[in-house]
């Protein structure tokens, strides 16, 4: 008895972190072997990747769609099935009473099955099969990849349930992969393209101006605005130290990530129309708008990106809820009135945050769009269309090294009580 004592406390001061660290690791070798098991009777063809703005978000939100992979899904259809019951439930259900976290999770389950099913069938217009299975070997593959989009899923709940980080670790991997690519093709363009000294002033600017959005998005991540708390039934000098902080990024790049999501279901689907009826006005007129590549499709998207990040904002900062908690306990934010005047001064500033913020995540993604459409139409350099969408890539990536960073911390405080109990 005293043995297995022993054992569990030496277990203990092992530390959780380490425990969760192995796991997420263990998680992610699985998740890179995934990647690379093809489809089977599937012919796979070596060809060079298509740019298009539906293969950068599976770059990001479901694998690559070039290698047709096990795990070409990936985790988009569930990313985009929660975006939607939880846009629906916030409509039907404001305030969040009538509808239970297990209701939400099953429907949720549901509507991604039918999305993946969805997303399987649009995929497999792109491959070529083998002789010799009309019908069952293009069945076989939408039924590999829904099977390989719910295992994804199922590594990320075990990996927050035991791991680092829930579904980030397959977003991490897909976008350090994408941003090595991008960067790698860029290279070898100019490198061909231009002369030495030329090359080096390119490449290194380049760089710089990652590493200015990556300070920038940092920096916006850290940013607050304080609002000192004034506690009525509190007397001692932590009092007067205690504040509300509202981040300048209230809700970080998750409108980002949101908005990327939601744009895959209407693109599929639009897709798959224009196959169907092909000279139908309507279909290619509304594709114009999901297209990063035309003028129209990217002023869209900034304005839905716009959009996302303040109405987020309020659905993750509940402001009614924070004035009213303020006002039970006896508290106040000071220079305002409890009540009606607080809720007020909180939405204007939630508001604002969102929007210069929103605003500030827009431009960053769309002006090199805008950018790369403008010198493509006039000087026809043949760019490679990635680089120009290196922003969106580095401020995901730095979100998500945050949010990684953070429960890191965490754990790490955790680790520390327990090894001192």
């Amino acid at each position: 008895d005293r043995a297995l004592s022993w054992g569990k406390k030496e277990g203990m001061k092992r530390g959780i972190l380490r425990r969760r660290i192995l796991w997420t690791l263990l998680m992610m070798l699985i998740y890179i072997m995934g990647r690379n098991i093809p489809i089977p009777f599937v012919v796979h063809e070596t060809r060079e990747m298509s740019m298009g703005f539906r293969t950068f978000l599976g770059d990001i939100l479901g694998g690559i769609q070039a290698k047709q992979t096990l795990f070409t899904l990936s985790i988009m259809p569930w990313m985009t099935a929660s975006i939607v019951v939880q846009i629906l439930q916030s409509v039907a259900d404001p305030e969040g009473r009538r509808t239970s976290q297990r209701r939400t999770q099953l429907m949720a389950g549901w509507l991604s099955q039918g999305i993946a099913l969805f997303s399987s069938i649009s995929s497999i217009q792109s491959m070529k099969f083998e002789q010799g299975g009309e019908y069952l070997y293009p069945g076989l593959a939408i039924l590999a990849l829904m099977a390989g989009s719910n295992f994804v899923i199922w590594l990320s709940y075990k990996n927050k349930e035991y791991g680092v980080g829930g579904m980030s670790f397959v977003v991490l991997i897909n976008l350090i992969d994408s941003l090595r690519s991008t960067y790698g093709r860029f290279i070898l363009y100019w490198w061909n393209e231009s002369g030495a000294l030329r090359f080096v002033l390119i490449v290194f600017g380049v760089a710089l101006i990652c590493v200015g959005i990556i300070l920038w998005t940092l920096c916006a991540e850290m940013a607050e605005v304080r609002y000192p708390i004034n506690h009525v039934m509190i007397h001692n000098e932590n009092a007067s130290r205690d504040y509300l902080a509202i981040k300048f990024e209230p809700v970080g790049t998750m409108p980002l990530m949101y908005c990327m999501s939601f744009y895959v279901l209407p693109l599929m689907i639009l897709q798959l129309l224009s196959k169907v009826s092909p000279n139908n006005l309507w279909i290619l007129r509304l594709t114009q708008y999901f297209n990063l590549e035309k003028v129209a499709g990217i002023l869209c998207f900034m304005l839905v990106l716009l959009f996302t990040s303040i109405s987020l904002s309020f659905v993750m900062l509940d402001t009614e809820k924070l004035s009213k908690g303020l006002q039970k306990s006896g508290d106040y934010l000071t220079g305002y009135r409890p009540g009606t005047e607080t809720k007020k001064a909180l939405k204007t500033t939630v508001f604002r945050l969102s929007f210069i913020s929103g605003l500030m995540m827009a431009l960053l993604s769309g002006l090199p769009l805008l950018a790369r459409n403008f010198i493509e139409s006039s000087m026809q350099l043949g760019l490679p269309q990635d680089i120009f969408r290196l922003p969106m890539s580095l401020m995901i990536l730095v979100g998500v090294f945050r949010q990684l960073l953070e429960e890191v911390k965490m754990l790490n405080v955790f680790d520390r009580y327990r090894k001192e109990d």
